[in-house]
């Protein structure tokens, strides 16, 4: 029986060998023109795109926040970069006013910033230097230090972290190429440089890591001297699949044989409280807050949010500016006593030429803040050493009284400065409603009472955080509506406490490195 079973098996294996190899063969080539031609790689990207656009959109966290260098930031302030003084006032205001963390994003801090003078400056180094001749001075140390202000404002906020550019190998390299790669270009690093990576490699907390990882042949990290204040500093890399789409981002990457956090990965941590990173099969864990899905090489799929308008916030930078300028139009204001001034009428120009140096907008909205602001120093003056009314005190600047814009900032001023006063006695805020009859506010419009509260909002931000005197004089521009999508959002100084701000380029054609 057995034998005539092997008899049979033969016999159906010679009548379809042929077949078979056929199938075979066909099947092989098949294959091999698919792996060739990249097709299971399109098929899988193809079931991402599905996926994603069926899911439904994740919750997004109102405490995330980007503050957007766009194309009319670029056309206010003038090309990238910018100075380093300038991200010093956004730093400075951003941590006024509570932010919890501000990310800089695809800047480049990796050299020391080149002193820029402007007129002023140069002329008055000019006088040093002419009057140092002879008496053993080094000229050297008549130069303004570069970055000084930015370096200052790191140190102040102790808040701020920062990403920094690796350099990828060639696609395909293999191991000791990198490394081959990665050694030809050390040799060719600056001392500075040199140091920076050896302070980055001493704060490193990562031990262990996935098998495989994004190798890098060369990084920029910031200054030590930013590095140093900085509350966390992180690599950032964006990873194009194939057919061009972002779908994955690294968390971590190796350079040298040490394993460096992404950028991202900080801010996540930090967000989290998170005090050490753990790593399990195919995930990572943060500190037990969070676990992150991540393939072999350490990166995770990015689970897109939406729409740029539909997703997180997005500031522009524009916006902001009109606050920092305000905010500085205020402390040159408060330098000033207007009972010393042989003309006190000069303020103006002072505050004006002050936003002017700022080169963060344009010439109308410096000119329109340095007028309101002296308007209200001279208001807040008035109110505070005559027994006047705001009606009265307008009346003698030669300013309409009658005038629902003029007579909304007096009365603000009228209102804030009352409340600050009486904050000051009980440490309590009264509501709304009972303030504007406990400060005789009089009979005003509906507009004005709008402001009044808009403004009422603000006072008591800074009341309550302890920096209403850094609000003097006492008025304040609206809150700005800002409409992404289908959302309006009302914006103004005290929005941006406890959030995490994104800040960085998003003009288009640009790159920040």
């Amino acid at each position: 029986m057995i034998k005539n079973a092997e008899h049979k098996i033969n016999i159906f294996l010679k009548a379809h060998l042929k077949t078979g190899l056929i199938i075979g063969c066909a099947l092989f080539i098949v294959l091999s023109l698919m792996i060739y031609l990249q097709a299971f790689e399109s098929l899988e990207f193809n079931l991402f795109n599905k996926a994603f656009l069926k899911k439904a959109a994740p919750v997004q966290n109102q405490e995330i926040v980007t503050l957007d260098i766009d194309d009319p930031s670029l056309a206010y302030v003038g090309r990238w970069p910018w100075s380093w003084n300038i991200h010093a006032m956004v730093l400075d205001f951003l941590s006024m006013h509570g932010v919890r963390n501000t990310v800089f994003i695809d800047m480049d801090f990796s050299r020391e910033e080149p002193e820029r003078l402007n007129s002023e400056a140069a002329v008055q180094l000019k006088r040093s230097l002419q009057a140092s001749v002879g008496k053993g001075k080094a000229a050297a140390s008549l130069m303004p230090e570069a970055g000084l202000n930015f370096y200052k404002s790191v140190e102040k906020s102790g808040s701020a972290i920062f990403s920094y550019a690796l350099k990828h190998p060639l696609p395909d390299s293999s191991f000791a190429e990198i490394r081959e790669a990665a050694k030809q270009k050390e040799k060719l690093f600056l001392p500075d440089k040199v140091a920076a990576i050896e302070f980055l490699k001493k704060k490193l907390e990562i031990k262990g890591s996935p098998q495989k990882l994004l190798s890098a042949i060369d990084m920029d990290p910031p200054v030590i001297r930013i590095m140093r204040s900085a509350k966390k500093t992180g690599f950032n890399a964006i990873d194009l699949d194939s057919d061009g789409f972002v779908r994955r981002y690294s968390l971590f990457a190796e350079y040298q044989g040490e394993v460096y956090p992404s950028v991202g990965l900080n801010v996540a941590m930090n967000f989290l409280n998170a005090g050490r990173i753990d790593f399990g099969d195919r995930y990572v864990d943060l500190g037990g807050k969070a676990k992150i899905p991540v393939d072999s090489e350490g990166k995770m799929l990015i689970n897109w949010a939406g729409s740029y308008a539909d997703s997180f916030t997005h500031v522009p930078f524009n916006l902001l500016s009109s606050f920092i300028a305000l905010q500085s139009a205020k402390e040159e204001a408060s330098k000033h006593s207007l009972q010393d001034m042989p003309d006190p009428m000069a303020l103006q120009e002072i505050i004006l030429a002050r936003l002017s140096g700022l080169h963060i907008l344009p010439d109308e909205q410096c000119k329109y803040i340095s007028t309101v602001v002296f308007v209200s120093t001279l208001i807040e003056f008035y109110l505070k050493n005559t027994p006047n009314s705001v009606e009265e005190i307008l009346d003698s600047l030669g300013v309409d009284a009658k005038d629902e814009q003029w007579l909304a900032l007096g009365k603000q001023i009228q209102v804030n400065n009352f409340l600050a006063d009486v904050y000051k006695k009980s440490k309590k805020i009264p509501p709304f409603a009972d303030l504007l009859k406990m400060a005789r506010t009089g009979k005003i419009t509906k507009n004005v009472e709008n402001q009044l509260k808009d403004a009422y909002d603000q006072m008591v931000f800074y009341l309550e955080n302890g920096k209403v005197e850094k609000a003097r004089p006492f008025f304040f521009d609206g809150s700005k509506k800002l409409t992404l999508g289908k959302r309006v959002i009302s914006i103004s100084p005290a929005f941006f406490k406890n959030k995490t701000v994104f800040y960085g380029l998003t003009a288009t054609g640009l790159t920040a490195q």
